[in-house]
């Protein structure tokens, strides 16, 4: 089964690449399940090789769906206040719109529950094979 011309497995890969930009962070899941993320993080810090245009670039080798799964990574943490390193090895930090996503903070948490919401609207109307329209209409009837 395919959804918007991908196939579940790359859409698991999309998934995979959207939270392996944080395997430089040892608590994150990612950096818990990769050995060396304790020294990738001693060695670079959080939010500096693996969020970098190199990176990116290297996420292509995995094809279109590795390489926007980090890409939202990246764009979504460009939105906090510490930014990102997008021109590693250059100590540069990049932030959009004057950073005004705090990490932990409550519009990082409504974001994150607006994207999931909206993740599982696509994943259910991959399932189904009915437009995300048509399931939100759906369950605005059955509350109704």
């Amino acid at each position: 089964m395919a959804y918007f011309g991908l196939s579940w497995p790359l859409l698991g890969l999309g998934l995979l690449f959207s939270i392996l930009p944080d395997v430089d962070t040892p608590k994150s899941l990612p950096g818990r399940l990769f050995p060396l993320s304790s020294q990738l993080n001693s060695r670079f810090g959080h939010r500096t090789a693996t969020h970098s245009l190199l990176f990116l670039a290297a996420s292509l080798v995995f094809g279109p769906a590795a390489f926007l799964g980090a890409l939202s990574h990246i764009l979504l943490d460009l939105l906090t206040p510490s930014g990102v390193q997008l021109a590693w090895p250059k100590n540069l930090n990049f932030v959009l719109l004057g950073g005004p996503v705090k990490t932990g903070g409550r519009t990082e948490n409504m974001l994150f529950w607006v994207l999931a919401a909206a993740a599982l609207v696509l994943g259910l109307s991959a399932v189904t094979q009915r437009s995300p329209i048509e399931l939100i209409q759906e369950v605005v009837q059955w509350h109704s």
